[in-house]
C-alpha cells in the first residue's frame, strides 16, 4: 500500500461519531467542502461502480453547478470516503483545514480495494468537470458540497457498506459481487485477451484501441456466467434433461443465484468454452458466405434470420466476426458439448478432435430443428424452446450409439 495525503478547505468539519470495539476504533467526519476545494485525485478504488459521464444525474448536478451552485448543497446528497485518518485544523480566517490520508493499493495489490470515495463517485466527477470547465461554471466558489469520511474501516466491510449507501442509482449486483471477492474463480480461468472486453464493475470504459474513450466494455463478468452454465452438468444435467436455457433467458437469475463453488468444474474449462464459441461463429460465417452447410444441404442465410444481420461484433475473446449471430443459434450448439464431459470435469476427447467431428453436425441439426413449424421463424421463441437443446443432445446421444 502507498500513502496518499491530500489537503483542502473546509467550511465546517467536524467529528460527528466515534465508536470502539477492543483496538478498533471507527470514525465518521462531516465536512462541509467549496466545490471549488474538493481535491483531485481522490481513487475510485472501494466504489463498486465507477462514474458514468453520460449519466442523467451527471448532467443534472453540472447544470445546478452552472446555474445555481448556491443550491447544489441541498440537492445534493454528497459524497462518501473511506480513510486511514482525518485531521482538521482551524485556521485564522475561520475555515478548516484539513489533511485526509489515504491507502492507496498498488499495481501489485490488485487484492485490496484500498481507500477512496465509496459512495458519491456521480458527484466526485461532475464537481471534477465543472472545476475543469471553470469558464462555463464561473460561479462555483458558491457552491458547497457535504463530505463524509469514515476511518476504522475494515476491508470486509467495505462491501457492505457499499451495498447499503448506493442507492439513489442502482448499482449492478455484478459489481458488488466482485466488492465481495466472488468472481476470483473466473478472474483466475478467464484469458487475459478477453480482460478489455469484460467489465467487473459497473461502467467500466473499454481500454481497446479503436474504440471511443468513454464506450463501455461490451461484456459484463455475467456474460462469462452465462457460457459457464453452457456446460455446467451440475446444475443442468443432460441425463436428467436439464436444460441451461437460463443462459439466454435468465441472465439475472444466473447473477444472484452464483455460488463460486457450483462452477469448480467447469471454471478451468473457460478457454475452451470461448474456442467453441469462435468456431461455431466462424462456421457460421462460413456458411453464410456460400449459402450451404458442409454436407451441400441448402439452408437459411443467416444474417436473414430473426435477431442476425450482417452488422459487425466482436466476441468475449476480441474476435471480430463480419456478422452478427442471436445467442440462440450458438448457446444450445455449445451446451451439447457438456456430453462430452467426465464427472471430474475434462473433456472424453481432445477438444478440437470433437468440435472436428461433431460440430458441424451439430449446426445442421440446429437448422433442422429451426425450420420446424413451433419454431415460427422466431430466435426468442427458438432459445425459449426445451426441444432447441434437447435436440442437439439428442443428436450426440444418437450418433454415439
Amino acid at each position: 500500500m502507498q500513502e496518499m495525503i491530500l489537503k483542502f478547505q473546509a467550511v465546517q468539519a467536524c467529528r460527528a461519531h466515534l465508536s470502539r470495539a477492543g483496538e478498533l476504533k471507527r470514525e465518521m467526519w462531516n465536512l462541509t467542502v467549496p466545490v471549488s476545494e474538493v481535491p483531485k485525485g481522490l481513487p475510485y478504488g472501494p466504489n463498486a461502480r465507477n462514474a458514468n459521464p453520460k449519466a442523467k444525474t451527471v448532467r443534472a448536478m453540472l447544470a445546478t453547478l452552472r446555474d445555481e451552485p448556491e443550491e447544489f448543497f441541498f440537492f445534493n446528497n454528497g459524497i462518501m470516503l473511506v480513510a486511514d485518518r482525518v485531521q482538521a485544523k482551524s485556521t485564522p480566517s475561520g475555515r478548516y483545514e484539513v489533511t485526509l490520508t489515504l491507502h492507496v493499493p498498488e499495481e501489485a495489490e490488485s487484492e485490496y480495494l484500498g481507500h477512496g470515495i465509496l459512495n458519491g463517485g456521480h458527484t466526485y466527477h461532475a464537481i471534477m468537470h465543472a472545476i475543469e470547465e471553470q469558464k462555463n461554471h464561473t460561479n462555483l466558489a458558491q457552491g458547497l458540497v457535504s463530505i463524509s469520511v469514515a476511518t476504522g474501516i475494515q476491508e470486509d466491510e467495505i462491501a457492505a457498506i457499499s451495498r447499503a449507501r448506493n442507492t439513489s442509482e442502482k448499482v449492478a449486483e455484478y459489481a458488488l459481487i466482485d466488492l465481495q471477492r466472488g468472481w476470483e474463480i473466473i478472474k483466475h480461468n478467464l484469458p487475459e485477451r478477453c480482460y478489455p472486453y469484460v467489465s467487473f464493475k459497473g461502467n467500466e470504459k473499454s481500454t481497446v484501441e479503436d474504440v471511443e474513450a468513454d464506450e463501455a466494455k461490451p461484456f459484463t463478468v455475467v456474460d462469462v456466467v452465462r457460457r459457464l452454465a453452457l456446460v455446467n452438468n451440475n446444475i443442468y444435467n443432460w441425463r436428467e434433461r436439464k436444460h441451461p436455457k437460463a443462459a439466454y433467458t435468465g441472465k439475472g437469475s444466473l447473477e444472484k443465484s452464483w455460488k463460486p463453488e457450483k462452477y469448480a468444474k467447469v471454471a478451468p474449462l473457460l478457454e475452451d468454452i470461448l474456442w467453441l464459441e469462435e468456431q461455431i461463429l466462424a462456421e457460421h460465417v462460413s456458411r453464410n458466405r456460400i449459402g450451404e452447410g458442409t454436407s451441400g444441404r441448402k439452408h437459411k442465410i443467416i444474417t436473414k434470420v430473426s435477431g442476425c444481420s450482417d452488422k459487425p461484433s466482436i466476441l468475449m475473446t476480441g474476435t471480430e466476426v463480419p456478422i452478427t449471430v442471436a445467442e440462440p443459434f450458438v448457446f444450445p450448439v455449445i451446451a451439447a458439448f457438456r456430453v462430452f464431459l467426465e464427472s471430474h470435469g475434462g473433456w472424453k476427447q481432445p477438444l478440437p478432435e470433437l468440435w472436428a467431428v461433431w460440430g458441424p453436425r451439430l449446426i445442421n441439426a440446429l437448422w433442422n430443428e429451426y425450420e420446424q413449424p413451433k419454431a415460427r421463424n422466431s430466435a426468442a421463441i427458438f432459445g425459449r424452446a426445451d426441444e432447441t437443446w434437447q435436440a442437439l443432445v439428442t443428436e450426440i446421444v444418437m450418433g454415439l450409439i
